[in-house]
């Protein structure tokens, strides 16, 4: 992407004008300051923030950098002399620019995705050809051409093996295939030894980082039709969870002592551990389980005798929140009948069932 500013409008002069007559000024690419407004071309007003790079001369902002051009110094009919700005952006500041102010032009698409900053000059020269062979004018010329490019891209080098690639694609390769592809899309490339190569990598393929982007890349030259479809065998063996396993003998237990399995809330009124929102005035997590077993004896109670039940007896599984716990939360069993309500850890419940043949009220809480 590339943008063009009327040389005419830029203001705050800094060097002596060119000998075709018009008048320069020099382009800053800084940060936009918190507030700062422009329009662009579309005619849009834009409020910018610190974090918007923009492209200004020495009083106002021309252009947000990599997004969309400004009205201050476009271009139009009267247009005579003209600045070609080509510049490469940070992929992470343009993305996060464009959707904070809700612009999103083809050249966000493009810098959002990371270019080369090698592509520049290439740009530079291909646009700069346009104009000279399609403008009327006979005396076009170009001048003060700047190139600010203090730190130029390295050439990275980028190690993979055969084996490798064989294992990601799930095809057998040969170092013999590999070098044909290779050779065909002109990589430079040497055989360290037998199933391993070093290419250098291309600068406009920032793609390419690790060996498994080199796979990919074989893959795709190959073609994916050429990786049969083969189902991965699985070791379907369960892992066994303990906890799990603890639950569910401790329901059977209780359910087979003639209890029934109730659900209370895991919120509450009042506590010590709070929530940060909340729909309702629960706006606290429960410290245990007793506290909504009471309720719901007392009503279980009250409709015994449309349930058909001479007794009431429930317990609760579930997770409470402890100031006291260091993990700041625990799984509790709660049971009650005639006699009480009692209440243990999952771990304190299974040590006492399994030393006893009954469930007894160990634990009375009051």
């Amino acid at each position: 992407p590339i943008h063009c500013f009327d040389l005419d409008k830029i203001t705050n002069l800094e060097v002596e004008p060119p000998s075709f007559g018009g008048s320069t000024s020099k382009l800053i690419i800084r940060d936009a300051g918190q507030g700062e407004r422009i329009t662009t071309l579309d005619g849009k007003e834009i409020i910018l923030n610190s974090n918007n790079l923009i492209i200004a001369d020495s009083v106002n902002p021309l252009a947000i950098a990599g997004i969309k051009g400004g009205k201050k110094a476009e271009i139009d009919k009267n247009t005579k002399n003209i600045i070609i700005e080509v510049a490469n952006f940070d992929a992470t500041s343009i993305r996060k620019t464009a959707r904070s102010i809700g612009i999103f032009t083809e050249a966000v698409k493009r810098f959002e995705n990371n270019l080369s900053p090698e592509l520049g000059d290439l740009a530079m020269k291909e646009i700069s050809s346009l104009i000279k062979e399609n403008c009327s004018c006979p005396e076009t010329i170009f001048e003060e051409v700047v190139d600010i490019y203090p730190k130029k891209q390295e050439l990275r080098k980028l190690s993979f093996h055969t084996d490798k690639i064989s294992k990601i694609l799930g095809i057998t390769l040969s170092d013999s295939k590999i070098e044909k592809i290779l050779k065909q899309y002109k990589y430079q490339y040497s055989k360290i030894k037998i199933g391993e190569f070093k290419i250098i990598i291309p600068l406009m393929r920032l793609d390419l980082t690790i060996e498994e982007d080199m796979a990919e890349e074989i893959g795709r030259i190959l073609g994916y039709d050429k990786v049969k479809p083969k189902i991965p065998k699985i070791n379907f063996k369960s892992k066994k969870n303990e906890i799990y396993q603890k639950i569910c003998v401790t329901r059977n237990k209780l359910l087979a002592e003639g209890y029934s399995e109730v659900m209370t809330y895991v919120f509450c009124n009042s506590g010590k551990v709070e929530i940060l929102e909340s729909a309702s005035d629960k706006k606290f997590l429960r410290t245990n389980l007793t506290d909504g077993l009471k309720e719901s004896m007392k009503l279980n109670k009250n409709n015994a005798a449309l349930l058909d039940m001479e007794q009431v007896k429930i317990f609760e599984i579930g997770t409470v929140f402890p100031t006291s716990s260091v993990s700041g939360e625990e799984i509790h069993v709660a049971y009650g009948n005639k006699s009480g309500i009692a209440e243990l850890s999952l771990e304190e419940f299974c040590s006492t069932f399994n030393s006893s043949a009954e469930v007894g009220l160990t634990h009375q809480c009051v």
